[in-house]
């Protein structure tokens, strides 16, 4: 099992290389690290955290760190080509940006936790009528992006925005990620994907439609994208709750280990 400095750095690990693939998702993009830092642009002008974004990389405290550079270095960046950026924050490593981001009036948009399964649990038990699906087809690729568009509305992720940056399926129907659907009564209502990377997984895009809440949909497909990371060698599954996952997360088993808040920068007007 995973110590907890080990699923600190993995999740980490997890967590960069998905801002990396989401600037991918939506290209033409640019990915570059430099000095210590992770900037990803995608061709939306959208805001936003993880397609949009810079994150550190250092493994180490940023105690001897000026979060100023890391602003001037990001500004050059994003600003160069139109648009605002958010910036993630590690809670347990990016103190003193978390505490410039407060000082300088940075509008947070989220401050995730971040959770871990680090032993398999039971998978899911479905309903009558509830079935699961791997998404392979272009008709299933877009099944998934209207329900995760539809479901991210209510994180401010205005639907079309979301329809736009996943409008590439190609880019994510990758043998690195595992893409599910679930079905209620042959409609699909709840979606989730799952990253490989660094001998762990990241589920991410976790989205039940509104008039399907409440039905268990989201414990099952959690459960279910759970059960193939493990299946396939996984060391521990992670992920980011919202608000409306987290309760959800830890009923199944899911253990907090720290936070994750983002901040939006916008655009000079």
């Amino acid at each position: 099992m995973l110590d907890d400095q080990s699923l600190l750095r993995l999740a980490d690990l997890n967590l960069a290389e998905a801002q990396r693939e989401h600037a991918r998702f939506f290209g033409p993009y640019t990915v570059e690290e430099r000095d210590g830092l992770l900037l990803g642009a995608c061709a939306s002008r959208f805001p936003a955290f993880p397609f949009n974004a810079v994150s550190r990389l250092a493994t180490v405290p940023d105690d001897a760190d000026d979060p100023a550079t890391l602003r001037a270095e990001a500004e050059g960046f994003f600003f160069a080509r139109g648009r605002g950026f958010g910036i993630l924050v590690r809670a347990h490593l990016d103190r003193r940006l978390l505490r410039y981001c407060e000082a300088e009036g940075f509008q947070r948009m989220g401050n995730s936790p971040g959770m871990a399964l680090t032993a398999p649990v039971a998978g899911p038990a479905l309903a009558d009528g509830v079935s699961l699906r791997v998404v392979q087809t272009p008709s299933d690729a877009e099944a998934f992006v209207e329900v995760v568009s539809a479901a991210f509305e209510e994180l401010e992720m205005p639907p079309k925005v979301s329809r736009k940056l996943l409008s590439k399926p190609a880019q994510w129907l990758q043998p690195h990620w595992h893409v599910c659907l679930l079905h209620a009564d042959s409609r699909p209502v709840a979606g989730a994907m799952l990253l490989f990377s660094h001998g762990i997984a990241g589920i991410y895009w976790v989205g039940t439609l509104a008039g399907a809440r409440g039905r268990g949909h989201g414990e099952a497909i959690t459960r279910a994208v759970s059960q193939h990371g493990f299946d396939h060698g996984a060391q521990a599954i992670v992920l980011q709750a919202s608000p409306f996952g987290e309760p959800v997360y830890r009923r199944i088993g899911f253990r907090e280990f720290t936070h994750y808040p983002w901040y939006a920068v916008p655009k000079p007007q």
